[in-house]
């Protein structure tokens, strides 16, 4: 996996308000209180994406 695509995915978190990135000082879990059914439908639709795109090229 290259740093574009794990930069793309974190800010992709960050829009969707799962990750605070903090320059300098890292990224963050938004809200640790959300559910694991949250967090996994989220990782599924995510990696999904990512297959597909990567599935065109």
């Amino acid at each position: 996996m290259s740093l574009g695509t794990v930069q793309k995915a974190l800010n992709r978190l960050a829009i969707e308000g799962w990750v605070i990135r903090k320059r300098g000082h890292g990224s963050f879990v938004a809200d640790p209180e959300r559910s694991i059914t949250e967090v996994y439908d989220m990782i599924t639709k995510t990696v999904s994406r990512f297959s597909k795109a990567s599935d065109a090229v």
